[in-house]
């Protein structure tokens, strides 16, 4: 389980939490409804969490490389690939399920949008090009907006 844990990548995930809870302050226009932000970070949660496994999933062999990277749970061989995608791809799942029924349709639309230019943008850019820091900076941003 701790291995599972450490997929999800537990403190980049609070961080985004606390920026997603500090989008939906400024966004609620006063009205703060405790049920719609539960379940707006929930979403994130469910779904910065899914992304991180992924992403691991997708940089297994060069995590195996590097020193700081070697031993998370997929190059070190304490979870299998496969596993770690299946349990990416549940969470995400989950978590877009959360933000489409809990909150709104665009919540789930821009998480989604998160993990697609993340996953599919970002991480391959990381190993080509120093503008990846430029195009991170766009899922970056989005738990703000998202909350």
């Amino acid at each position: 389980m701790r291995d599972y844990l450490e997929l999800t990548k537990p403190r980049i995930t609070l961080l985004i939490l606390v920026c997603a809870a500090v989008g939906y302050w400024f966004g609620c226009g006063g009205t703060l409804r405790m049920w719609v932000l539960a379940h707006a970070l929930f979403g994130t949660a469910l779904l910065a969490s899914g992304t991180a496994a992924l992403n691991q999933w997708y940089e297994v062999d060069s995590d195996a490389k590097m020193r700081r990277t070697r031993m998370r749970p997929m190059p070190a061989g304490r979870i299998q690939r496969s596993h770690g995608l299946v349990f990416g791809v549940a969470l995400s799942a989950a978590g877009f399920a959360e933000l489409w029924y809990g909150t709104n349709r665009l919540a789930a639309g821009l998480g989604l949008f998160t993990l697609l230019s993340y996953l599919l943008i970002y991480t391959p850019l990381k190993q080509r090009s120093p503008a990846c820091t430029i195009v991170g900076a766009i899922p970056g941003a989005m738990p703000p907006v998202i909350g």
